[in-house]
């Protein structure tokens, strides 16, 4: 996936892989469909059983998921917590005066 200057804005969850391979040394490789066996896990049959190692595989998988992705905030917790802290009660008293000098 190429983005550019004017590409439209990926989904949440292109973006959330995005940041998350941003970590990463990588190229990729295109493989035509036949030659790539890549494909072969969405092909398993429904119902098949999981060895202890594929259990543990998904679980380590689950576990950084839950851990990777933050959780969202409701614009209520950031007021809350911009009253607690005192530059941002600064700035938003700025913002909502339009008085910048007290900054």
């Amino acid at each position: 996936m190429v983005l550019g200057a004017n590409s439209k804005p990926p989904s949440a969850r292109i973006e959330r892989w995005l940041l998350y391979l941003q970590q990463f040394q990588y190229n990729l490789t295109h493989i035509r469909g036949k030659d790539n066996a890549a494909d072969v896990l969405s092909l398993l049959p429904v119902g098949t059983t999981h060895d202890h190692e594929t259990q543990a595989t998904e679980e380590f998988a689950y576990s950084v998921i839950c851990e990777a992705v933050p959780a969202a905030l409701v614009p209520k917790e950031v007021e809350i917590a911009s009253d607690k802290e005192p530059t941002l009660k600064r700035l938003r008293q700025a913002v909502m005066t339009d008085d910048w000098s007290q900054l």
